[in-house]
């Protein structure tokens, strides 16, 4: 149905990327910026910060260390430890050879240091020497050290019976950047494939995927190219991990709003002949909710800056800017290419104009038909099983991981390390360092020497620099393990007792410490900040409290059931040793906020509908509205999330699984369950305290915050002064889905009128049953003399006698066809057997339609009043529908588009119930205009009754 496009000012920006000719600038803006930004995007790898020790924040110990280790020694050395292993015991020949590739390792590039040894172990089966390696003052230095690495290994002799092992620093810290090493083209092209392989499962269309596609890889591109210009400055740490996930949210999370676009284009191009109009009014209706739940995210993840850890404060902005961007990208360049290419791009169907759109029933119309009857109960269960799964979370340990449990495959510098703790103490060539004033050096070496952890004699003091001193120390025990933490603890504690001295404890034990401690400052800070931002937003967003209360309460606890369902699968299906520090928060405020994400999508169409129909209809509307395009934004999520399990490092794999396992259950099971039980249980009291939550307040009455759609309706329903008021100043249609007939007292039925004639009776006063009283907000009107059994079908009253033969339309006054029948008599069994109207509505696919038949099924058992309000109720949803399409109170209103005959029924049931009760201008309007504005329709409704 063709319209005018919104002329406000948010219409008349929803209007700029799909203009005629701004469509064109839209997408050679964002051709130009693509350009612009892949040099620098390609560039990202260079300046990322893989060291932990940079992770960390300026007030840990160990960085302080770090930072001044320069006066001492290289602070971008990393040393390989070489092991040389013969279990028979050495050789002379082993030994030479160990001495001779001591000198040839002198010369390999990066080596700027001497090599220290070969050192032989006690037992003569094993020697060891230190190879330090300069990564240099660049990010990239990490990606150098696989290289370097395998260029030792290659001096290894094969079949001679000695075993050569990397390990060390740079041996371990050269197996995580192998694993990273072309992860994340690999992981684009999977991800690509999961996207491209939903969506042409929803879209059913060989083409219209690539515009999505395409779009995610413009706003991929261009986030990266941004992040690589604040990283150079050093505004930004990236990490190989944060690059990671920002290709995986742009891929997923922009695929989700592109979901969400296409599908209310689709709608909007099926009421409107000109795209770009229908365009318009899909980025008009659409835009707020994308842009709300985008901005969430964006908020959401913002939140990580508050992090005392580098990696993690800095990852924020990372994917937030990630998040912007893509965001953009599908508010804009998405729908100019989308206007651009027509409706040939939803190849093979089309939404041509006047088509009918496909019903939104199905399996999510059952859900909502399987909780309604037994909210409370639904939801009360639902939570005590994600509940139970929680408690999984005991399984797991979340203080970090070692070296060897970091991986999902035995690495080579974990069969090193082994060897080397076979044969000398486990912490050679990973020593702790002790950084303190000149004046104290010998005094803190002393104490530094008693630590039990510490080799006996192990203690190396460095000529004394720049006012300070610089100690070396062995661990008893492996430098990634439980017990050397312990040490460096016992380490702290000894040195720091030592009066006057000023001291600080690093080396990479003391790294892992710090981050262990980082992490749990920034899980009791951080957490609840992001808690806090996000139900700001909510609160915002839906103007109520309960809301956004109840909303915060179950992605909490989908969070927690996700956790505790991972953890039980990491420790008794993976057989994982724990998780890393981070992953809580990590996995924690992606899944907040993306989970809320989800319910915004949701509870704004509740929300809308609720305005229009009441909350109970309102939730049903919203999930079956909402449920098959959501669902296909949480599988696209879930799927792109779940392709980092094929790293081969523990967290990447927990990180994956445990987002992919959360937006799973919030997208099938506390989004479609939870919330919607919760809302219809709550009912208008989820609205608290805004006046939607009011008793006195009827949907139609808006709710105090949003302005009303401006209305200059057809003067069709005016039986009294008091319903023109009414009308008028309506914010949104009004229904009765929360007011049942018994919500307002009747009258008395002897009560006697101004005009002495008795009023209308009671309606479904039958055989002495208790009377029904008439529907709240009809207008007075003159009542007829009705009797007390009232007939099948009514007429008009003795006291108003020749009404119907002064309405022009006589050939209308009959009761519904027979094409109706079958639902009619559905509809009118459900309320004999007093069932309530709102419950009765919920039956039907459309609201407007679901009011006319309501109407209907009144009329023909004999209620007037009640069929009056039906009809009225349905007459002013299907007026709202009408308009959102564009129309503006003129023009033809098809009847062969189905939406539109919900409202036509509505307006024929005006009509003739406003006959029957002698308000003749009142029929005559209804009926003039339905002859006028759909022939069809007036031709339809007119069929003989069989």
């Amino acid at each position: 149905m063709a319209g005018t496009a919104p002329s406000s000012a948010a219409g008349k920006l929803a209007r700029f990327p799909c203009g005629p000719k701004t469509k064109y600038a839209v997408v050679l803006f964002w051709v130009i910026a693509v350009v612009c930004m892949a040099p620098l995007a390609g560039k990202l790898g260079d300046v990322q910060e893989n060291e932990a020790v940079n992770w960390l924040p300026s007030s840990a110990e160990s960085t302080q260390v770090y930072k001044v280790m320069e006066k001492f020694q290289n602070p971008n050395e990393a040393p390989a430890v070489v092991v040389y292993e013969r279990r028979e015991g050495l050789t002379d020949a082993d030994r030479e050879r160990a001495k001779n590739d001591a000198a040839a390792f002198n010369d390999l590039e990066g080596v700027e240091a001497p090599v220290e040894g070969p050192f032989e172990s006690e037992d003569g089966k094993a020697l060891q020497m230190v190879v330090p390696f300069d990564m240099g003052d660049k990010g990239n230095g990490w990606e150098k050290l696989p290289d370097f690495v395998d260029e030792i290994k290659s001096f290894d002799v094969k079949g001679d019976g000695m075993l050569v092992y990397v390990t060390g620093p740079a041996g371990f810290n050269g197996d995580f950047a192998a694993a990273f090493d072309g992860t994340e083209g690999a992981l684009l092209l999977a991800a690509l494939a999961v996207v491209i392989l939903i969506l042409l499962m929803t879209y059913r269309s060989p083409i219209l995927w690539l515009l999505p596609v395409l779009s995610a890889v413009f706003a991929l591109i261009v986030a990266m190219g941004i992040i690589y210009l604040l990283a150079d400055a050093g505004a930004l740490t990236v990490t190989a991990q944060a690059q990671i996930i920002l290709s995986i949210l742009v891929f997923g999370a922009g695929t989700d709003y592109a979901l969400l676009l296409v599908a209310r284009y689709r709608e909007e191009l099926r009421r409107h002949e000109d795209r770009h109009e229908a365009m318009a009014f899909a980025l008009h209706r659409a835009g707020p909710a994308v842009f709300a739940s985008g901005v969430t995210v964006l908020l959401g993840l913002l939140c990580l800056s508050f992090a005392d850890m580098n990696s993690t404060s800095s990852m924020g902005p990372v994917l937030a800017i990630s998040i912007g961007v893509g965001l953009l990208v599908m508010m804009t360049l998405l729908p100019a290419m989308l206007v651009i290419g027509s409706r040939w791009m939803f190849w093979p169907t089309h939404p041509d104009f006047g088509t009918s759109d496909p019903s939104e029933q199905g399996i999510w119309s059952k859900v909502a038909g399987a909780i309604t009857p037994r909210p409370r109960t639904i939801w009360v269960g639902t939570t005590l099983v994600l509940a139970a799964l929680s408690f999984g979370v005991t399984q797991i340990d979340s203080d970090g991981l070692s070296y060897e449990d970091s991986f999902t495959n035995v690495q080579d510098s974990i069969v090193g390390q082994k060897a080397l703790e076979a044969h000398f103490p486990s912490g050679t060539g990973d020593p702790v360092i002790v950084m303190t004033d000149a004046a104290h050096g010998d005094s803190v070496a002393e104490a530094l020497g008693r630590v039990d952890g510490i080799v006996p004699d192990s203690v190396v003091q460095s000529p004394d620099a720049g006012g300070l001193s610089y100690l070396e120390a062995t661990l008893t025990d492996p430098p990634d393990g439980d017990a050397a933490k312990d040490t460096i603890e016992r380490v702290r504690d000894a040195v720091h007792a030592v009066p006057g001295a000023d001291v600080r404890v690093g080396g990479s034990t003391a790294v892992q410490l710090d981050t262990r401690e980082a992490s749990s400052r920034d899980n009791k800070v951080v957490i609840p900040i992001t808690l806090i931002v996000v139900f700001l937003i909510l609160m915002v967003l839906l103007r109520a409290l309960v809301a956004p209360l109840l909303l915060l309460g179950t992605v909490i606890l989908s969070f927690a059931a996700a956790f505790g369902l991972s953890a039980i699968v990491f420790t008794h299906l993976l057989n994982y040793e724990g998780t890393d520090a981070s992953l809580p928060l990590m996995g924690f405020v992606f899944l907040v906020a993306l989970g809320i994400d989800y319910n915004i999508f949701l509870m704004t169409r509740v929300q809308e509908e609720a305005r229009q129909v009441g909350t109970r209809r309102g939730a049903i509307v919203g999930l079956t509205a909402t449920g098959a395009v959501i669902t296909s934004a949480g599988l696209v999520l879930a799927g792109t999330f779940s392709v980092m399990t094929a790293v081969p490092m523990i967290f990447m794999v927990e990180i994956g699984f445990l987002v992919a396992v959360g937006v799973l259950l919030d997208t099938f099971i506390v989004r479609s369950v939870l919330v919607t039980a919760l809302a219809l249980d709550f009912d208008r009291h989820i609205w608290w305290p805004s006046p939607m939550s009011k008793a006195d307040h009827l949907p139609g009455q808006g709710d105090g915050g949003h302005e009303a759609i401006p209305a200059k309706v057809p003067a069709l329903v005016g039986v009294t002064a008091a319903a023109n008021a009414e009308i008028a100043h309506t914010a949104a249609p009004a229904a009765f889905s929360e007011v049942s007939p018994a919500a307002a007292p009747a009258p008395s039925p002897w009560q006697k009128t101004d005009a002495g004639v008795p009023p209308i009776a009671p309606v479904g006063l039958t055989n002495g049953a208790a009377p029904t009283p008439a529907m709240p907000l009809i207008p007075p009107v003159a009542p007829p003399v009705v009797p007390a059994v009232a007939p099948p079908v009514p007429s008009p009253s003795p006291e108003r006698n020749g009404t119907m033969g002064r309405v022009t339309h006589e050939n209308l006054l009959a009761g519904p066809p027979a094409t109706l029948l079958p639902e009619l008599d559905e509809a009118r069994s459900l309320m004999d057997n007093g069932t309530d109207a709102t419950e009765v509505a919920a039956r039907f696919p459309d609201y407007s339609r679901a009011w006319a038949t309501l109407a209907d099924a009144a009329f023909t058992r004999g209620s007037v009043v009640e069929s009056y309000a039906y009809a009225r109720t349905g007459y002013h949803r299907g007026l709202d529908a009408l308009r959102r399409s564009g129309w503006r109170g003129h023009g033809p209103v098809p009847w062969d588009h189905e939406p539109n005959q919900g409202f036509l029924r509505s307006l024929h049931g005006l009509g003739r119930a406003a006959a029957a009760i002698g308000e003749e201008a009142e029929a005559q309007r209804c009926f003039s205009f339905l002859t006028e504005s759909s022939p069809a329709a007036a031709e339809a409704l007119v069929a003989p009754r069989s």
